[in-house]
């Protein structure tokens, strides 16, 4: 093997011609040094130019097939079979140091369904970094789904990605359904705390087409009520049950709990009302009346 001008086998940047130090990054499908060729695709058509210390400390599989007597033991050459070439292409790529954080890569992470792609066949291999990568920018998407809710091409994104998430499984997955209940403390957060919103509606849309997210979700929820022990009855945390209620008197609307007082103060305007629970009864009506229930006022 020629050595580079530098007198290392690293190869020059590709983009500046100069040697730059990249670590590991740097041997990333490069003949330099590499002891392992795997071919993937469609007839073994596509080429990675691997080593086996970096896909085996990355990987337990591969760890298992070069080191515990498989055939690739011995083998300068395998084939792997059944996976998206473009797909997998990526997850050995990432498996090299500082390959995550490149920012060609970028615009992989910004796909969601890519993301699910990357996040599946990493799990396939075992490769423990690069699947919790997959994980950590399928909740970003999420988030930004969520934010940016509203709309109905939103809720058909929505409702393909969990289509994918429960019903598309790959060779050697079983499931999606871990990657699922990490998205469920911002779906509940959204469903709860967005009253009547967006973020509401969409997610209550998304459970009546796809009846295995609602069935989690329900289970997510329940599991939020608990006793403080078990030996006690004392409630630690439980959900809350709310009802819209229009101040006849600033016209705003607000939610007011199930066990609450029927007599308060409006948390807008502060006007009082003797039962919040029908404010259209306590209303007196006569005259100079300005509550929004007075059809003589009106």
């Amino acid at each position: 093997m020629s050595a580079n001008k530098n007198g290392t086998g690293i190869p020059p940047d590709t983009g500046t011609g100069l040697h730059v130090n990249r670590g590991l990054e740097a041997f990333s499908n490069s003949p330099t040094f590499s002891d392992i060729v795997i071919r993937y695709g469609d007839s073994g058509g596509c080429t990675f130019y691997g080593h086996k210390i970096i896909l085996a400390t990355a990987s337990d599989w591969f760890r298992a097939a070069f080191c515990s007597g498989f055939a690739e033991t011995n083998q300068s050459e395998i084939t792997l079979q059944d996976d998206d070439q473009a797909i997998l292409g990526i997850v050995l790529e990432a498996a090299y140091p500082s390959n995550l954080r490149r920012q060609t890569y970028a615009k992989y992470w910004d796909d969601i369904i890519t993301v699910l792609q990357v996040y599946q066949v990493a799990d396939k291999y075992l490769f423990p970094g690069v699947k919790n990568l997959g994980a950590f920018h399928f909740h970003r998407n999420i988030v930004r789904i969520l934010q940016d809710c509203g709309t109905t091409p939103m809720l058909d994104t929505f409702v393909h990605l969990l289509e994918e998430l429960y019903h598309r499984t790959i060779t050697g997955v079983k499931s999606n359904h871990e990657l699922v209940l990490t998205l469920m403390p911002e779906v509940c957060d959204g469903l709860l705390t967005n009253h009547y919103g967006e973020k509401h509606k969409l997610i209550t849309e998304a459970a009546k087409r796809v009846p295995e997210f609602a069935q989690d979700l329900f289970v997510h929820m329940m599991g939020k009520v608990e006793k403080s022990s078990a030996d006690q009855d004392t409630t630690q945390q439980e959900l809350s049950y709310v009802h819209p209620v229009l101040c006849p008197h600033c016209g705003k609307s607000w939610m007011i709990d199930h066990n609450a007082e029927a007599r308060g103060h409006c948390y807008n305007c502060g006007a009082e009302n003797s039962n919040w629970f029908r404010p259209e009864l306590a209303c007196k009506g006569g005259q100079g009346c300005e509550c929004h229930y007075n059809v003589e006022g009106n």
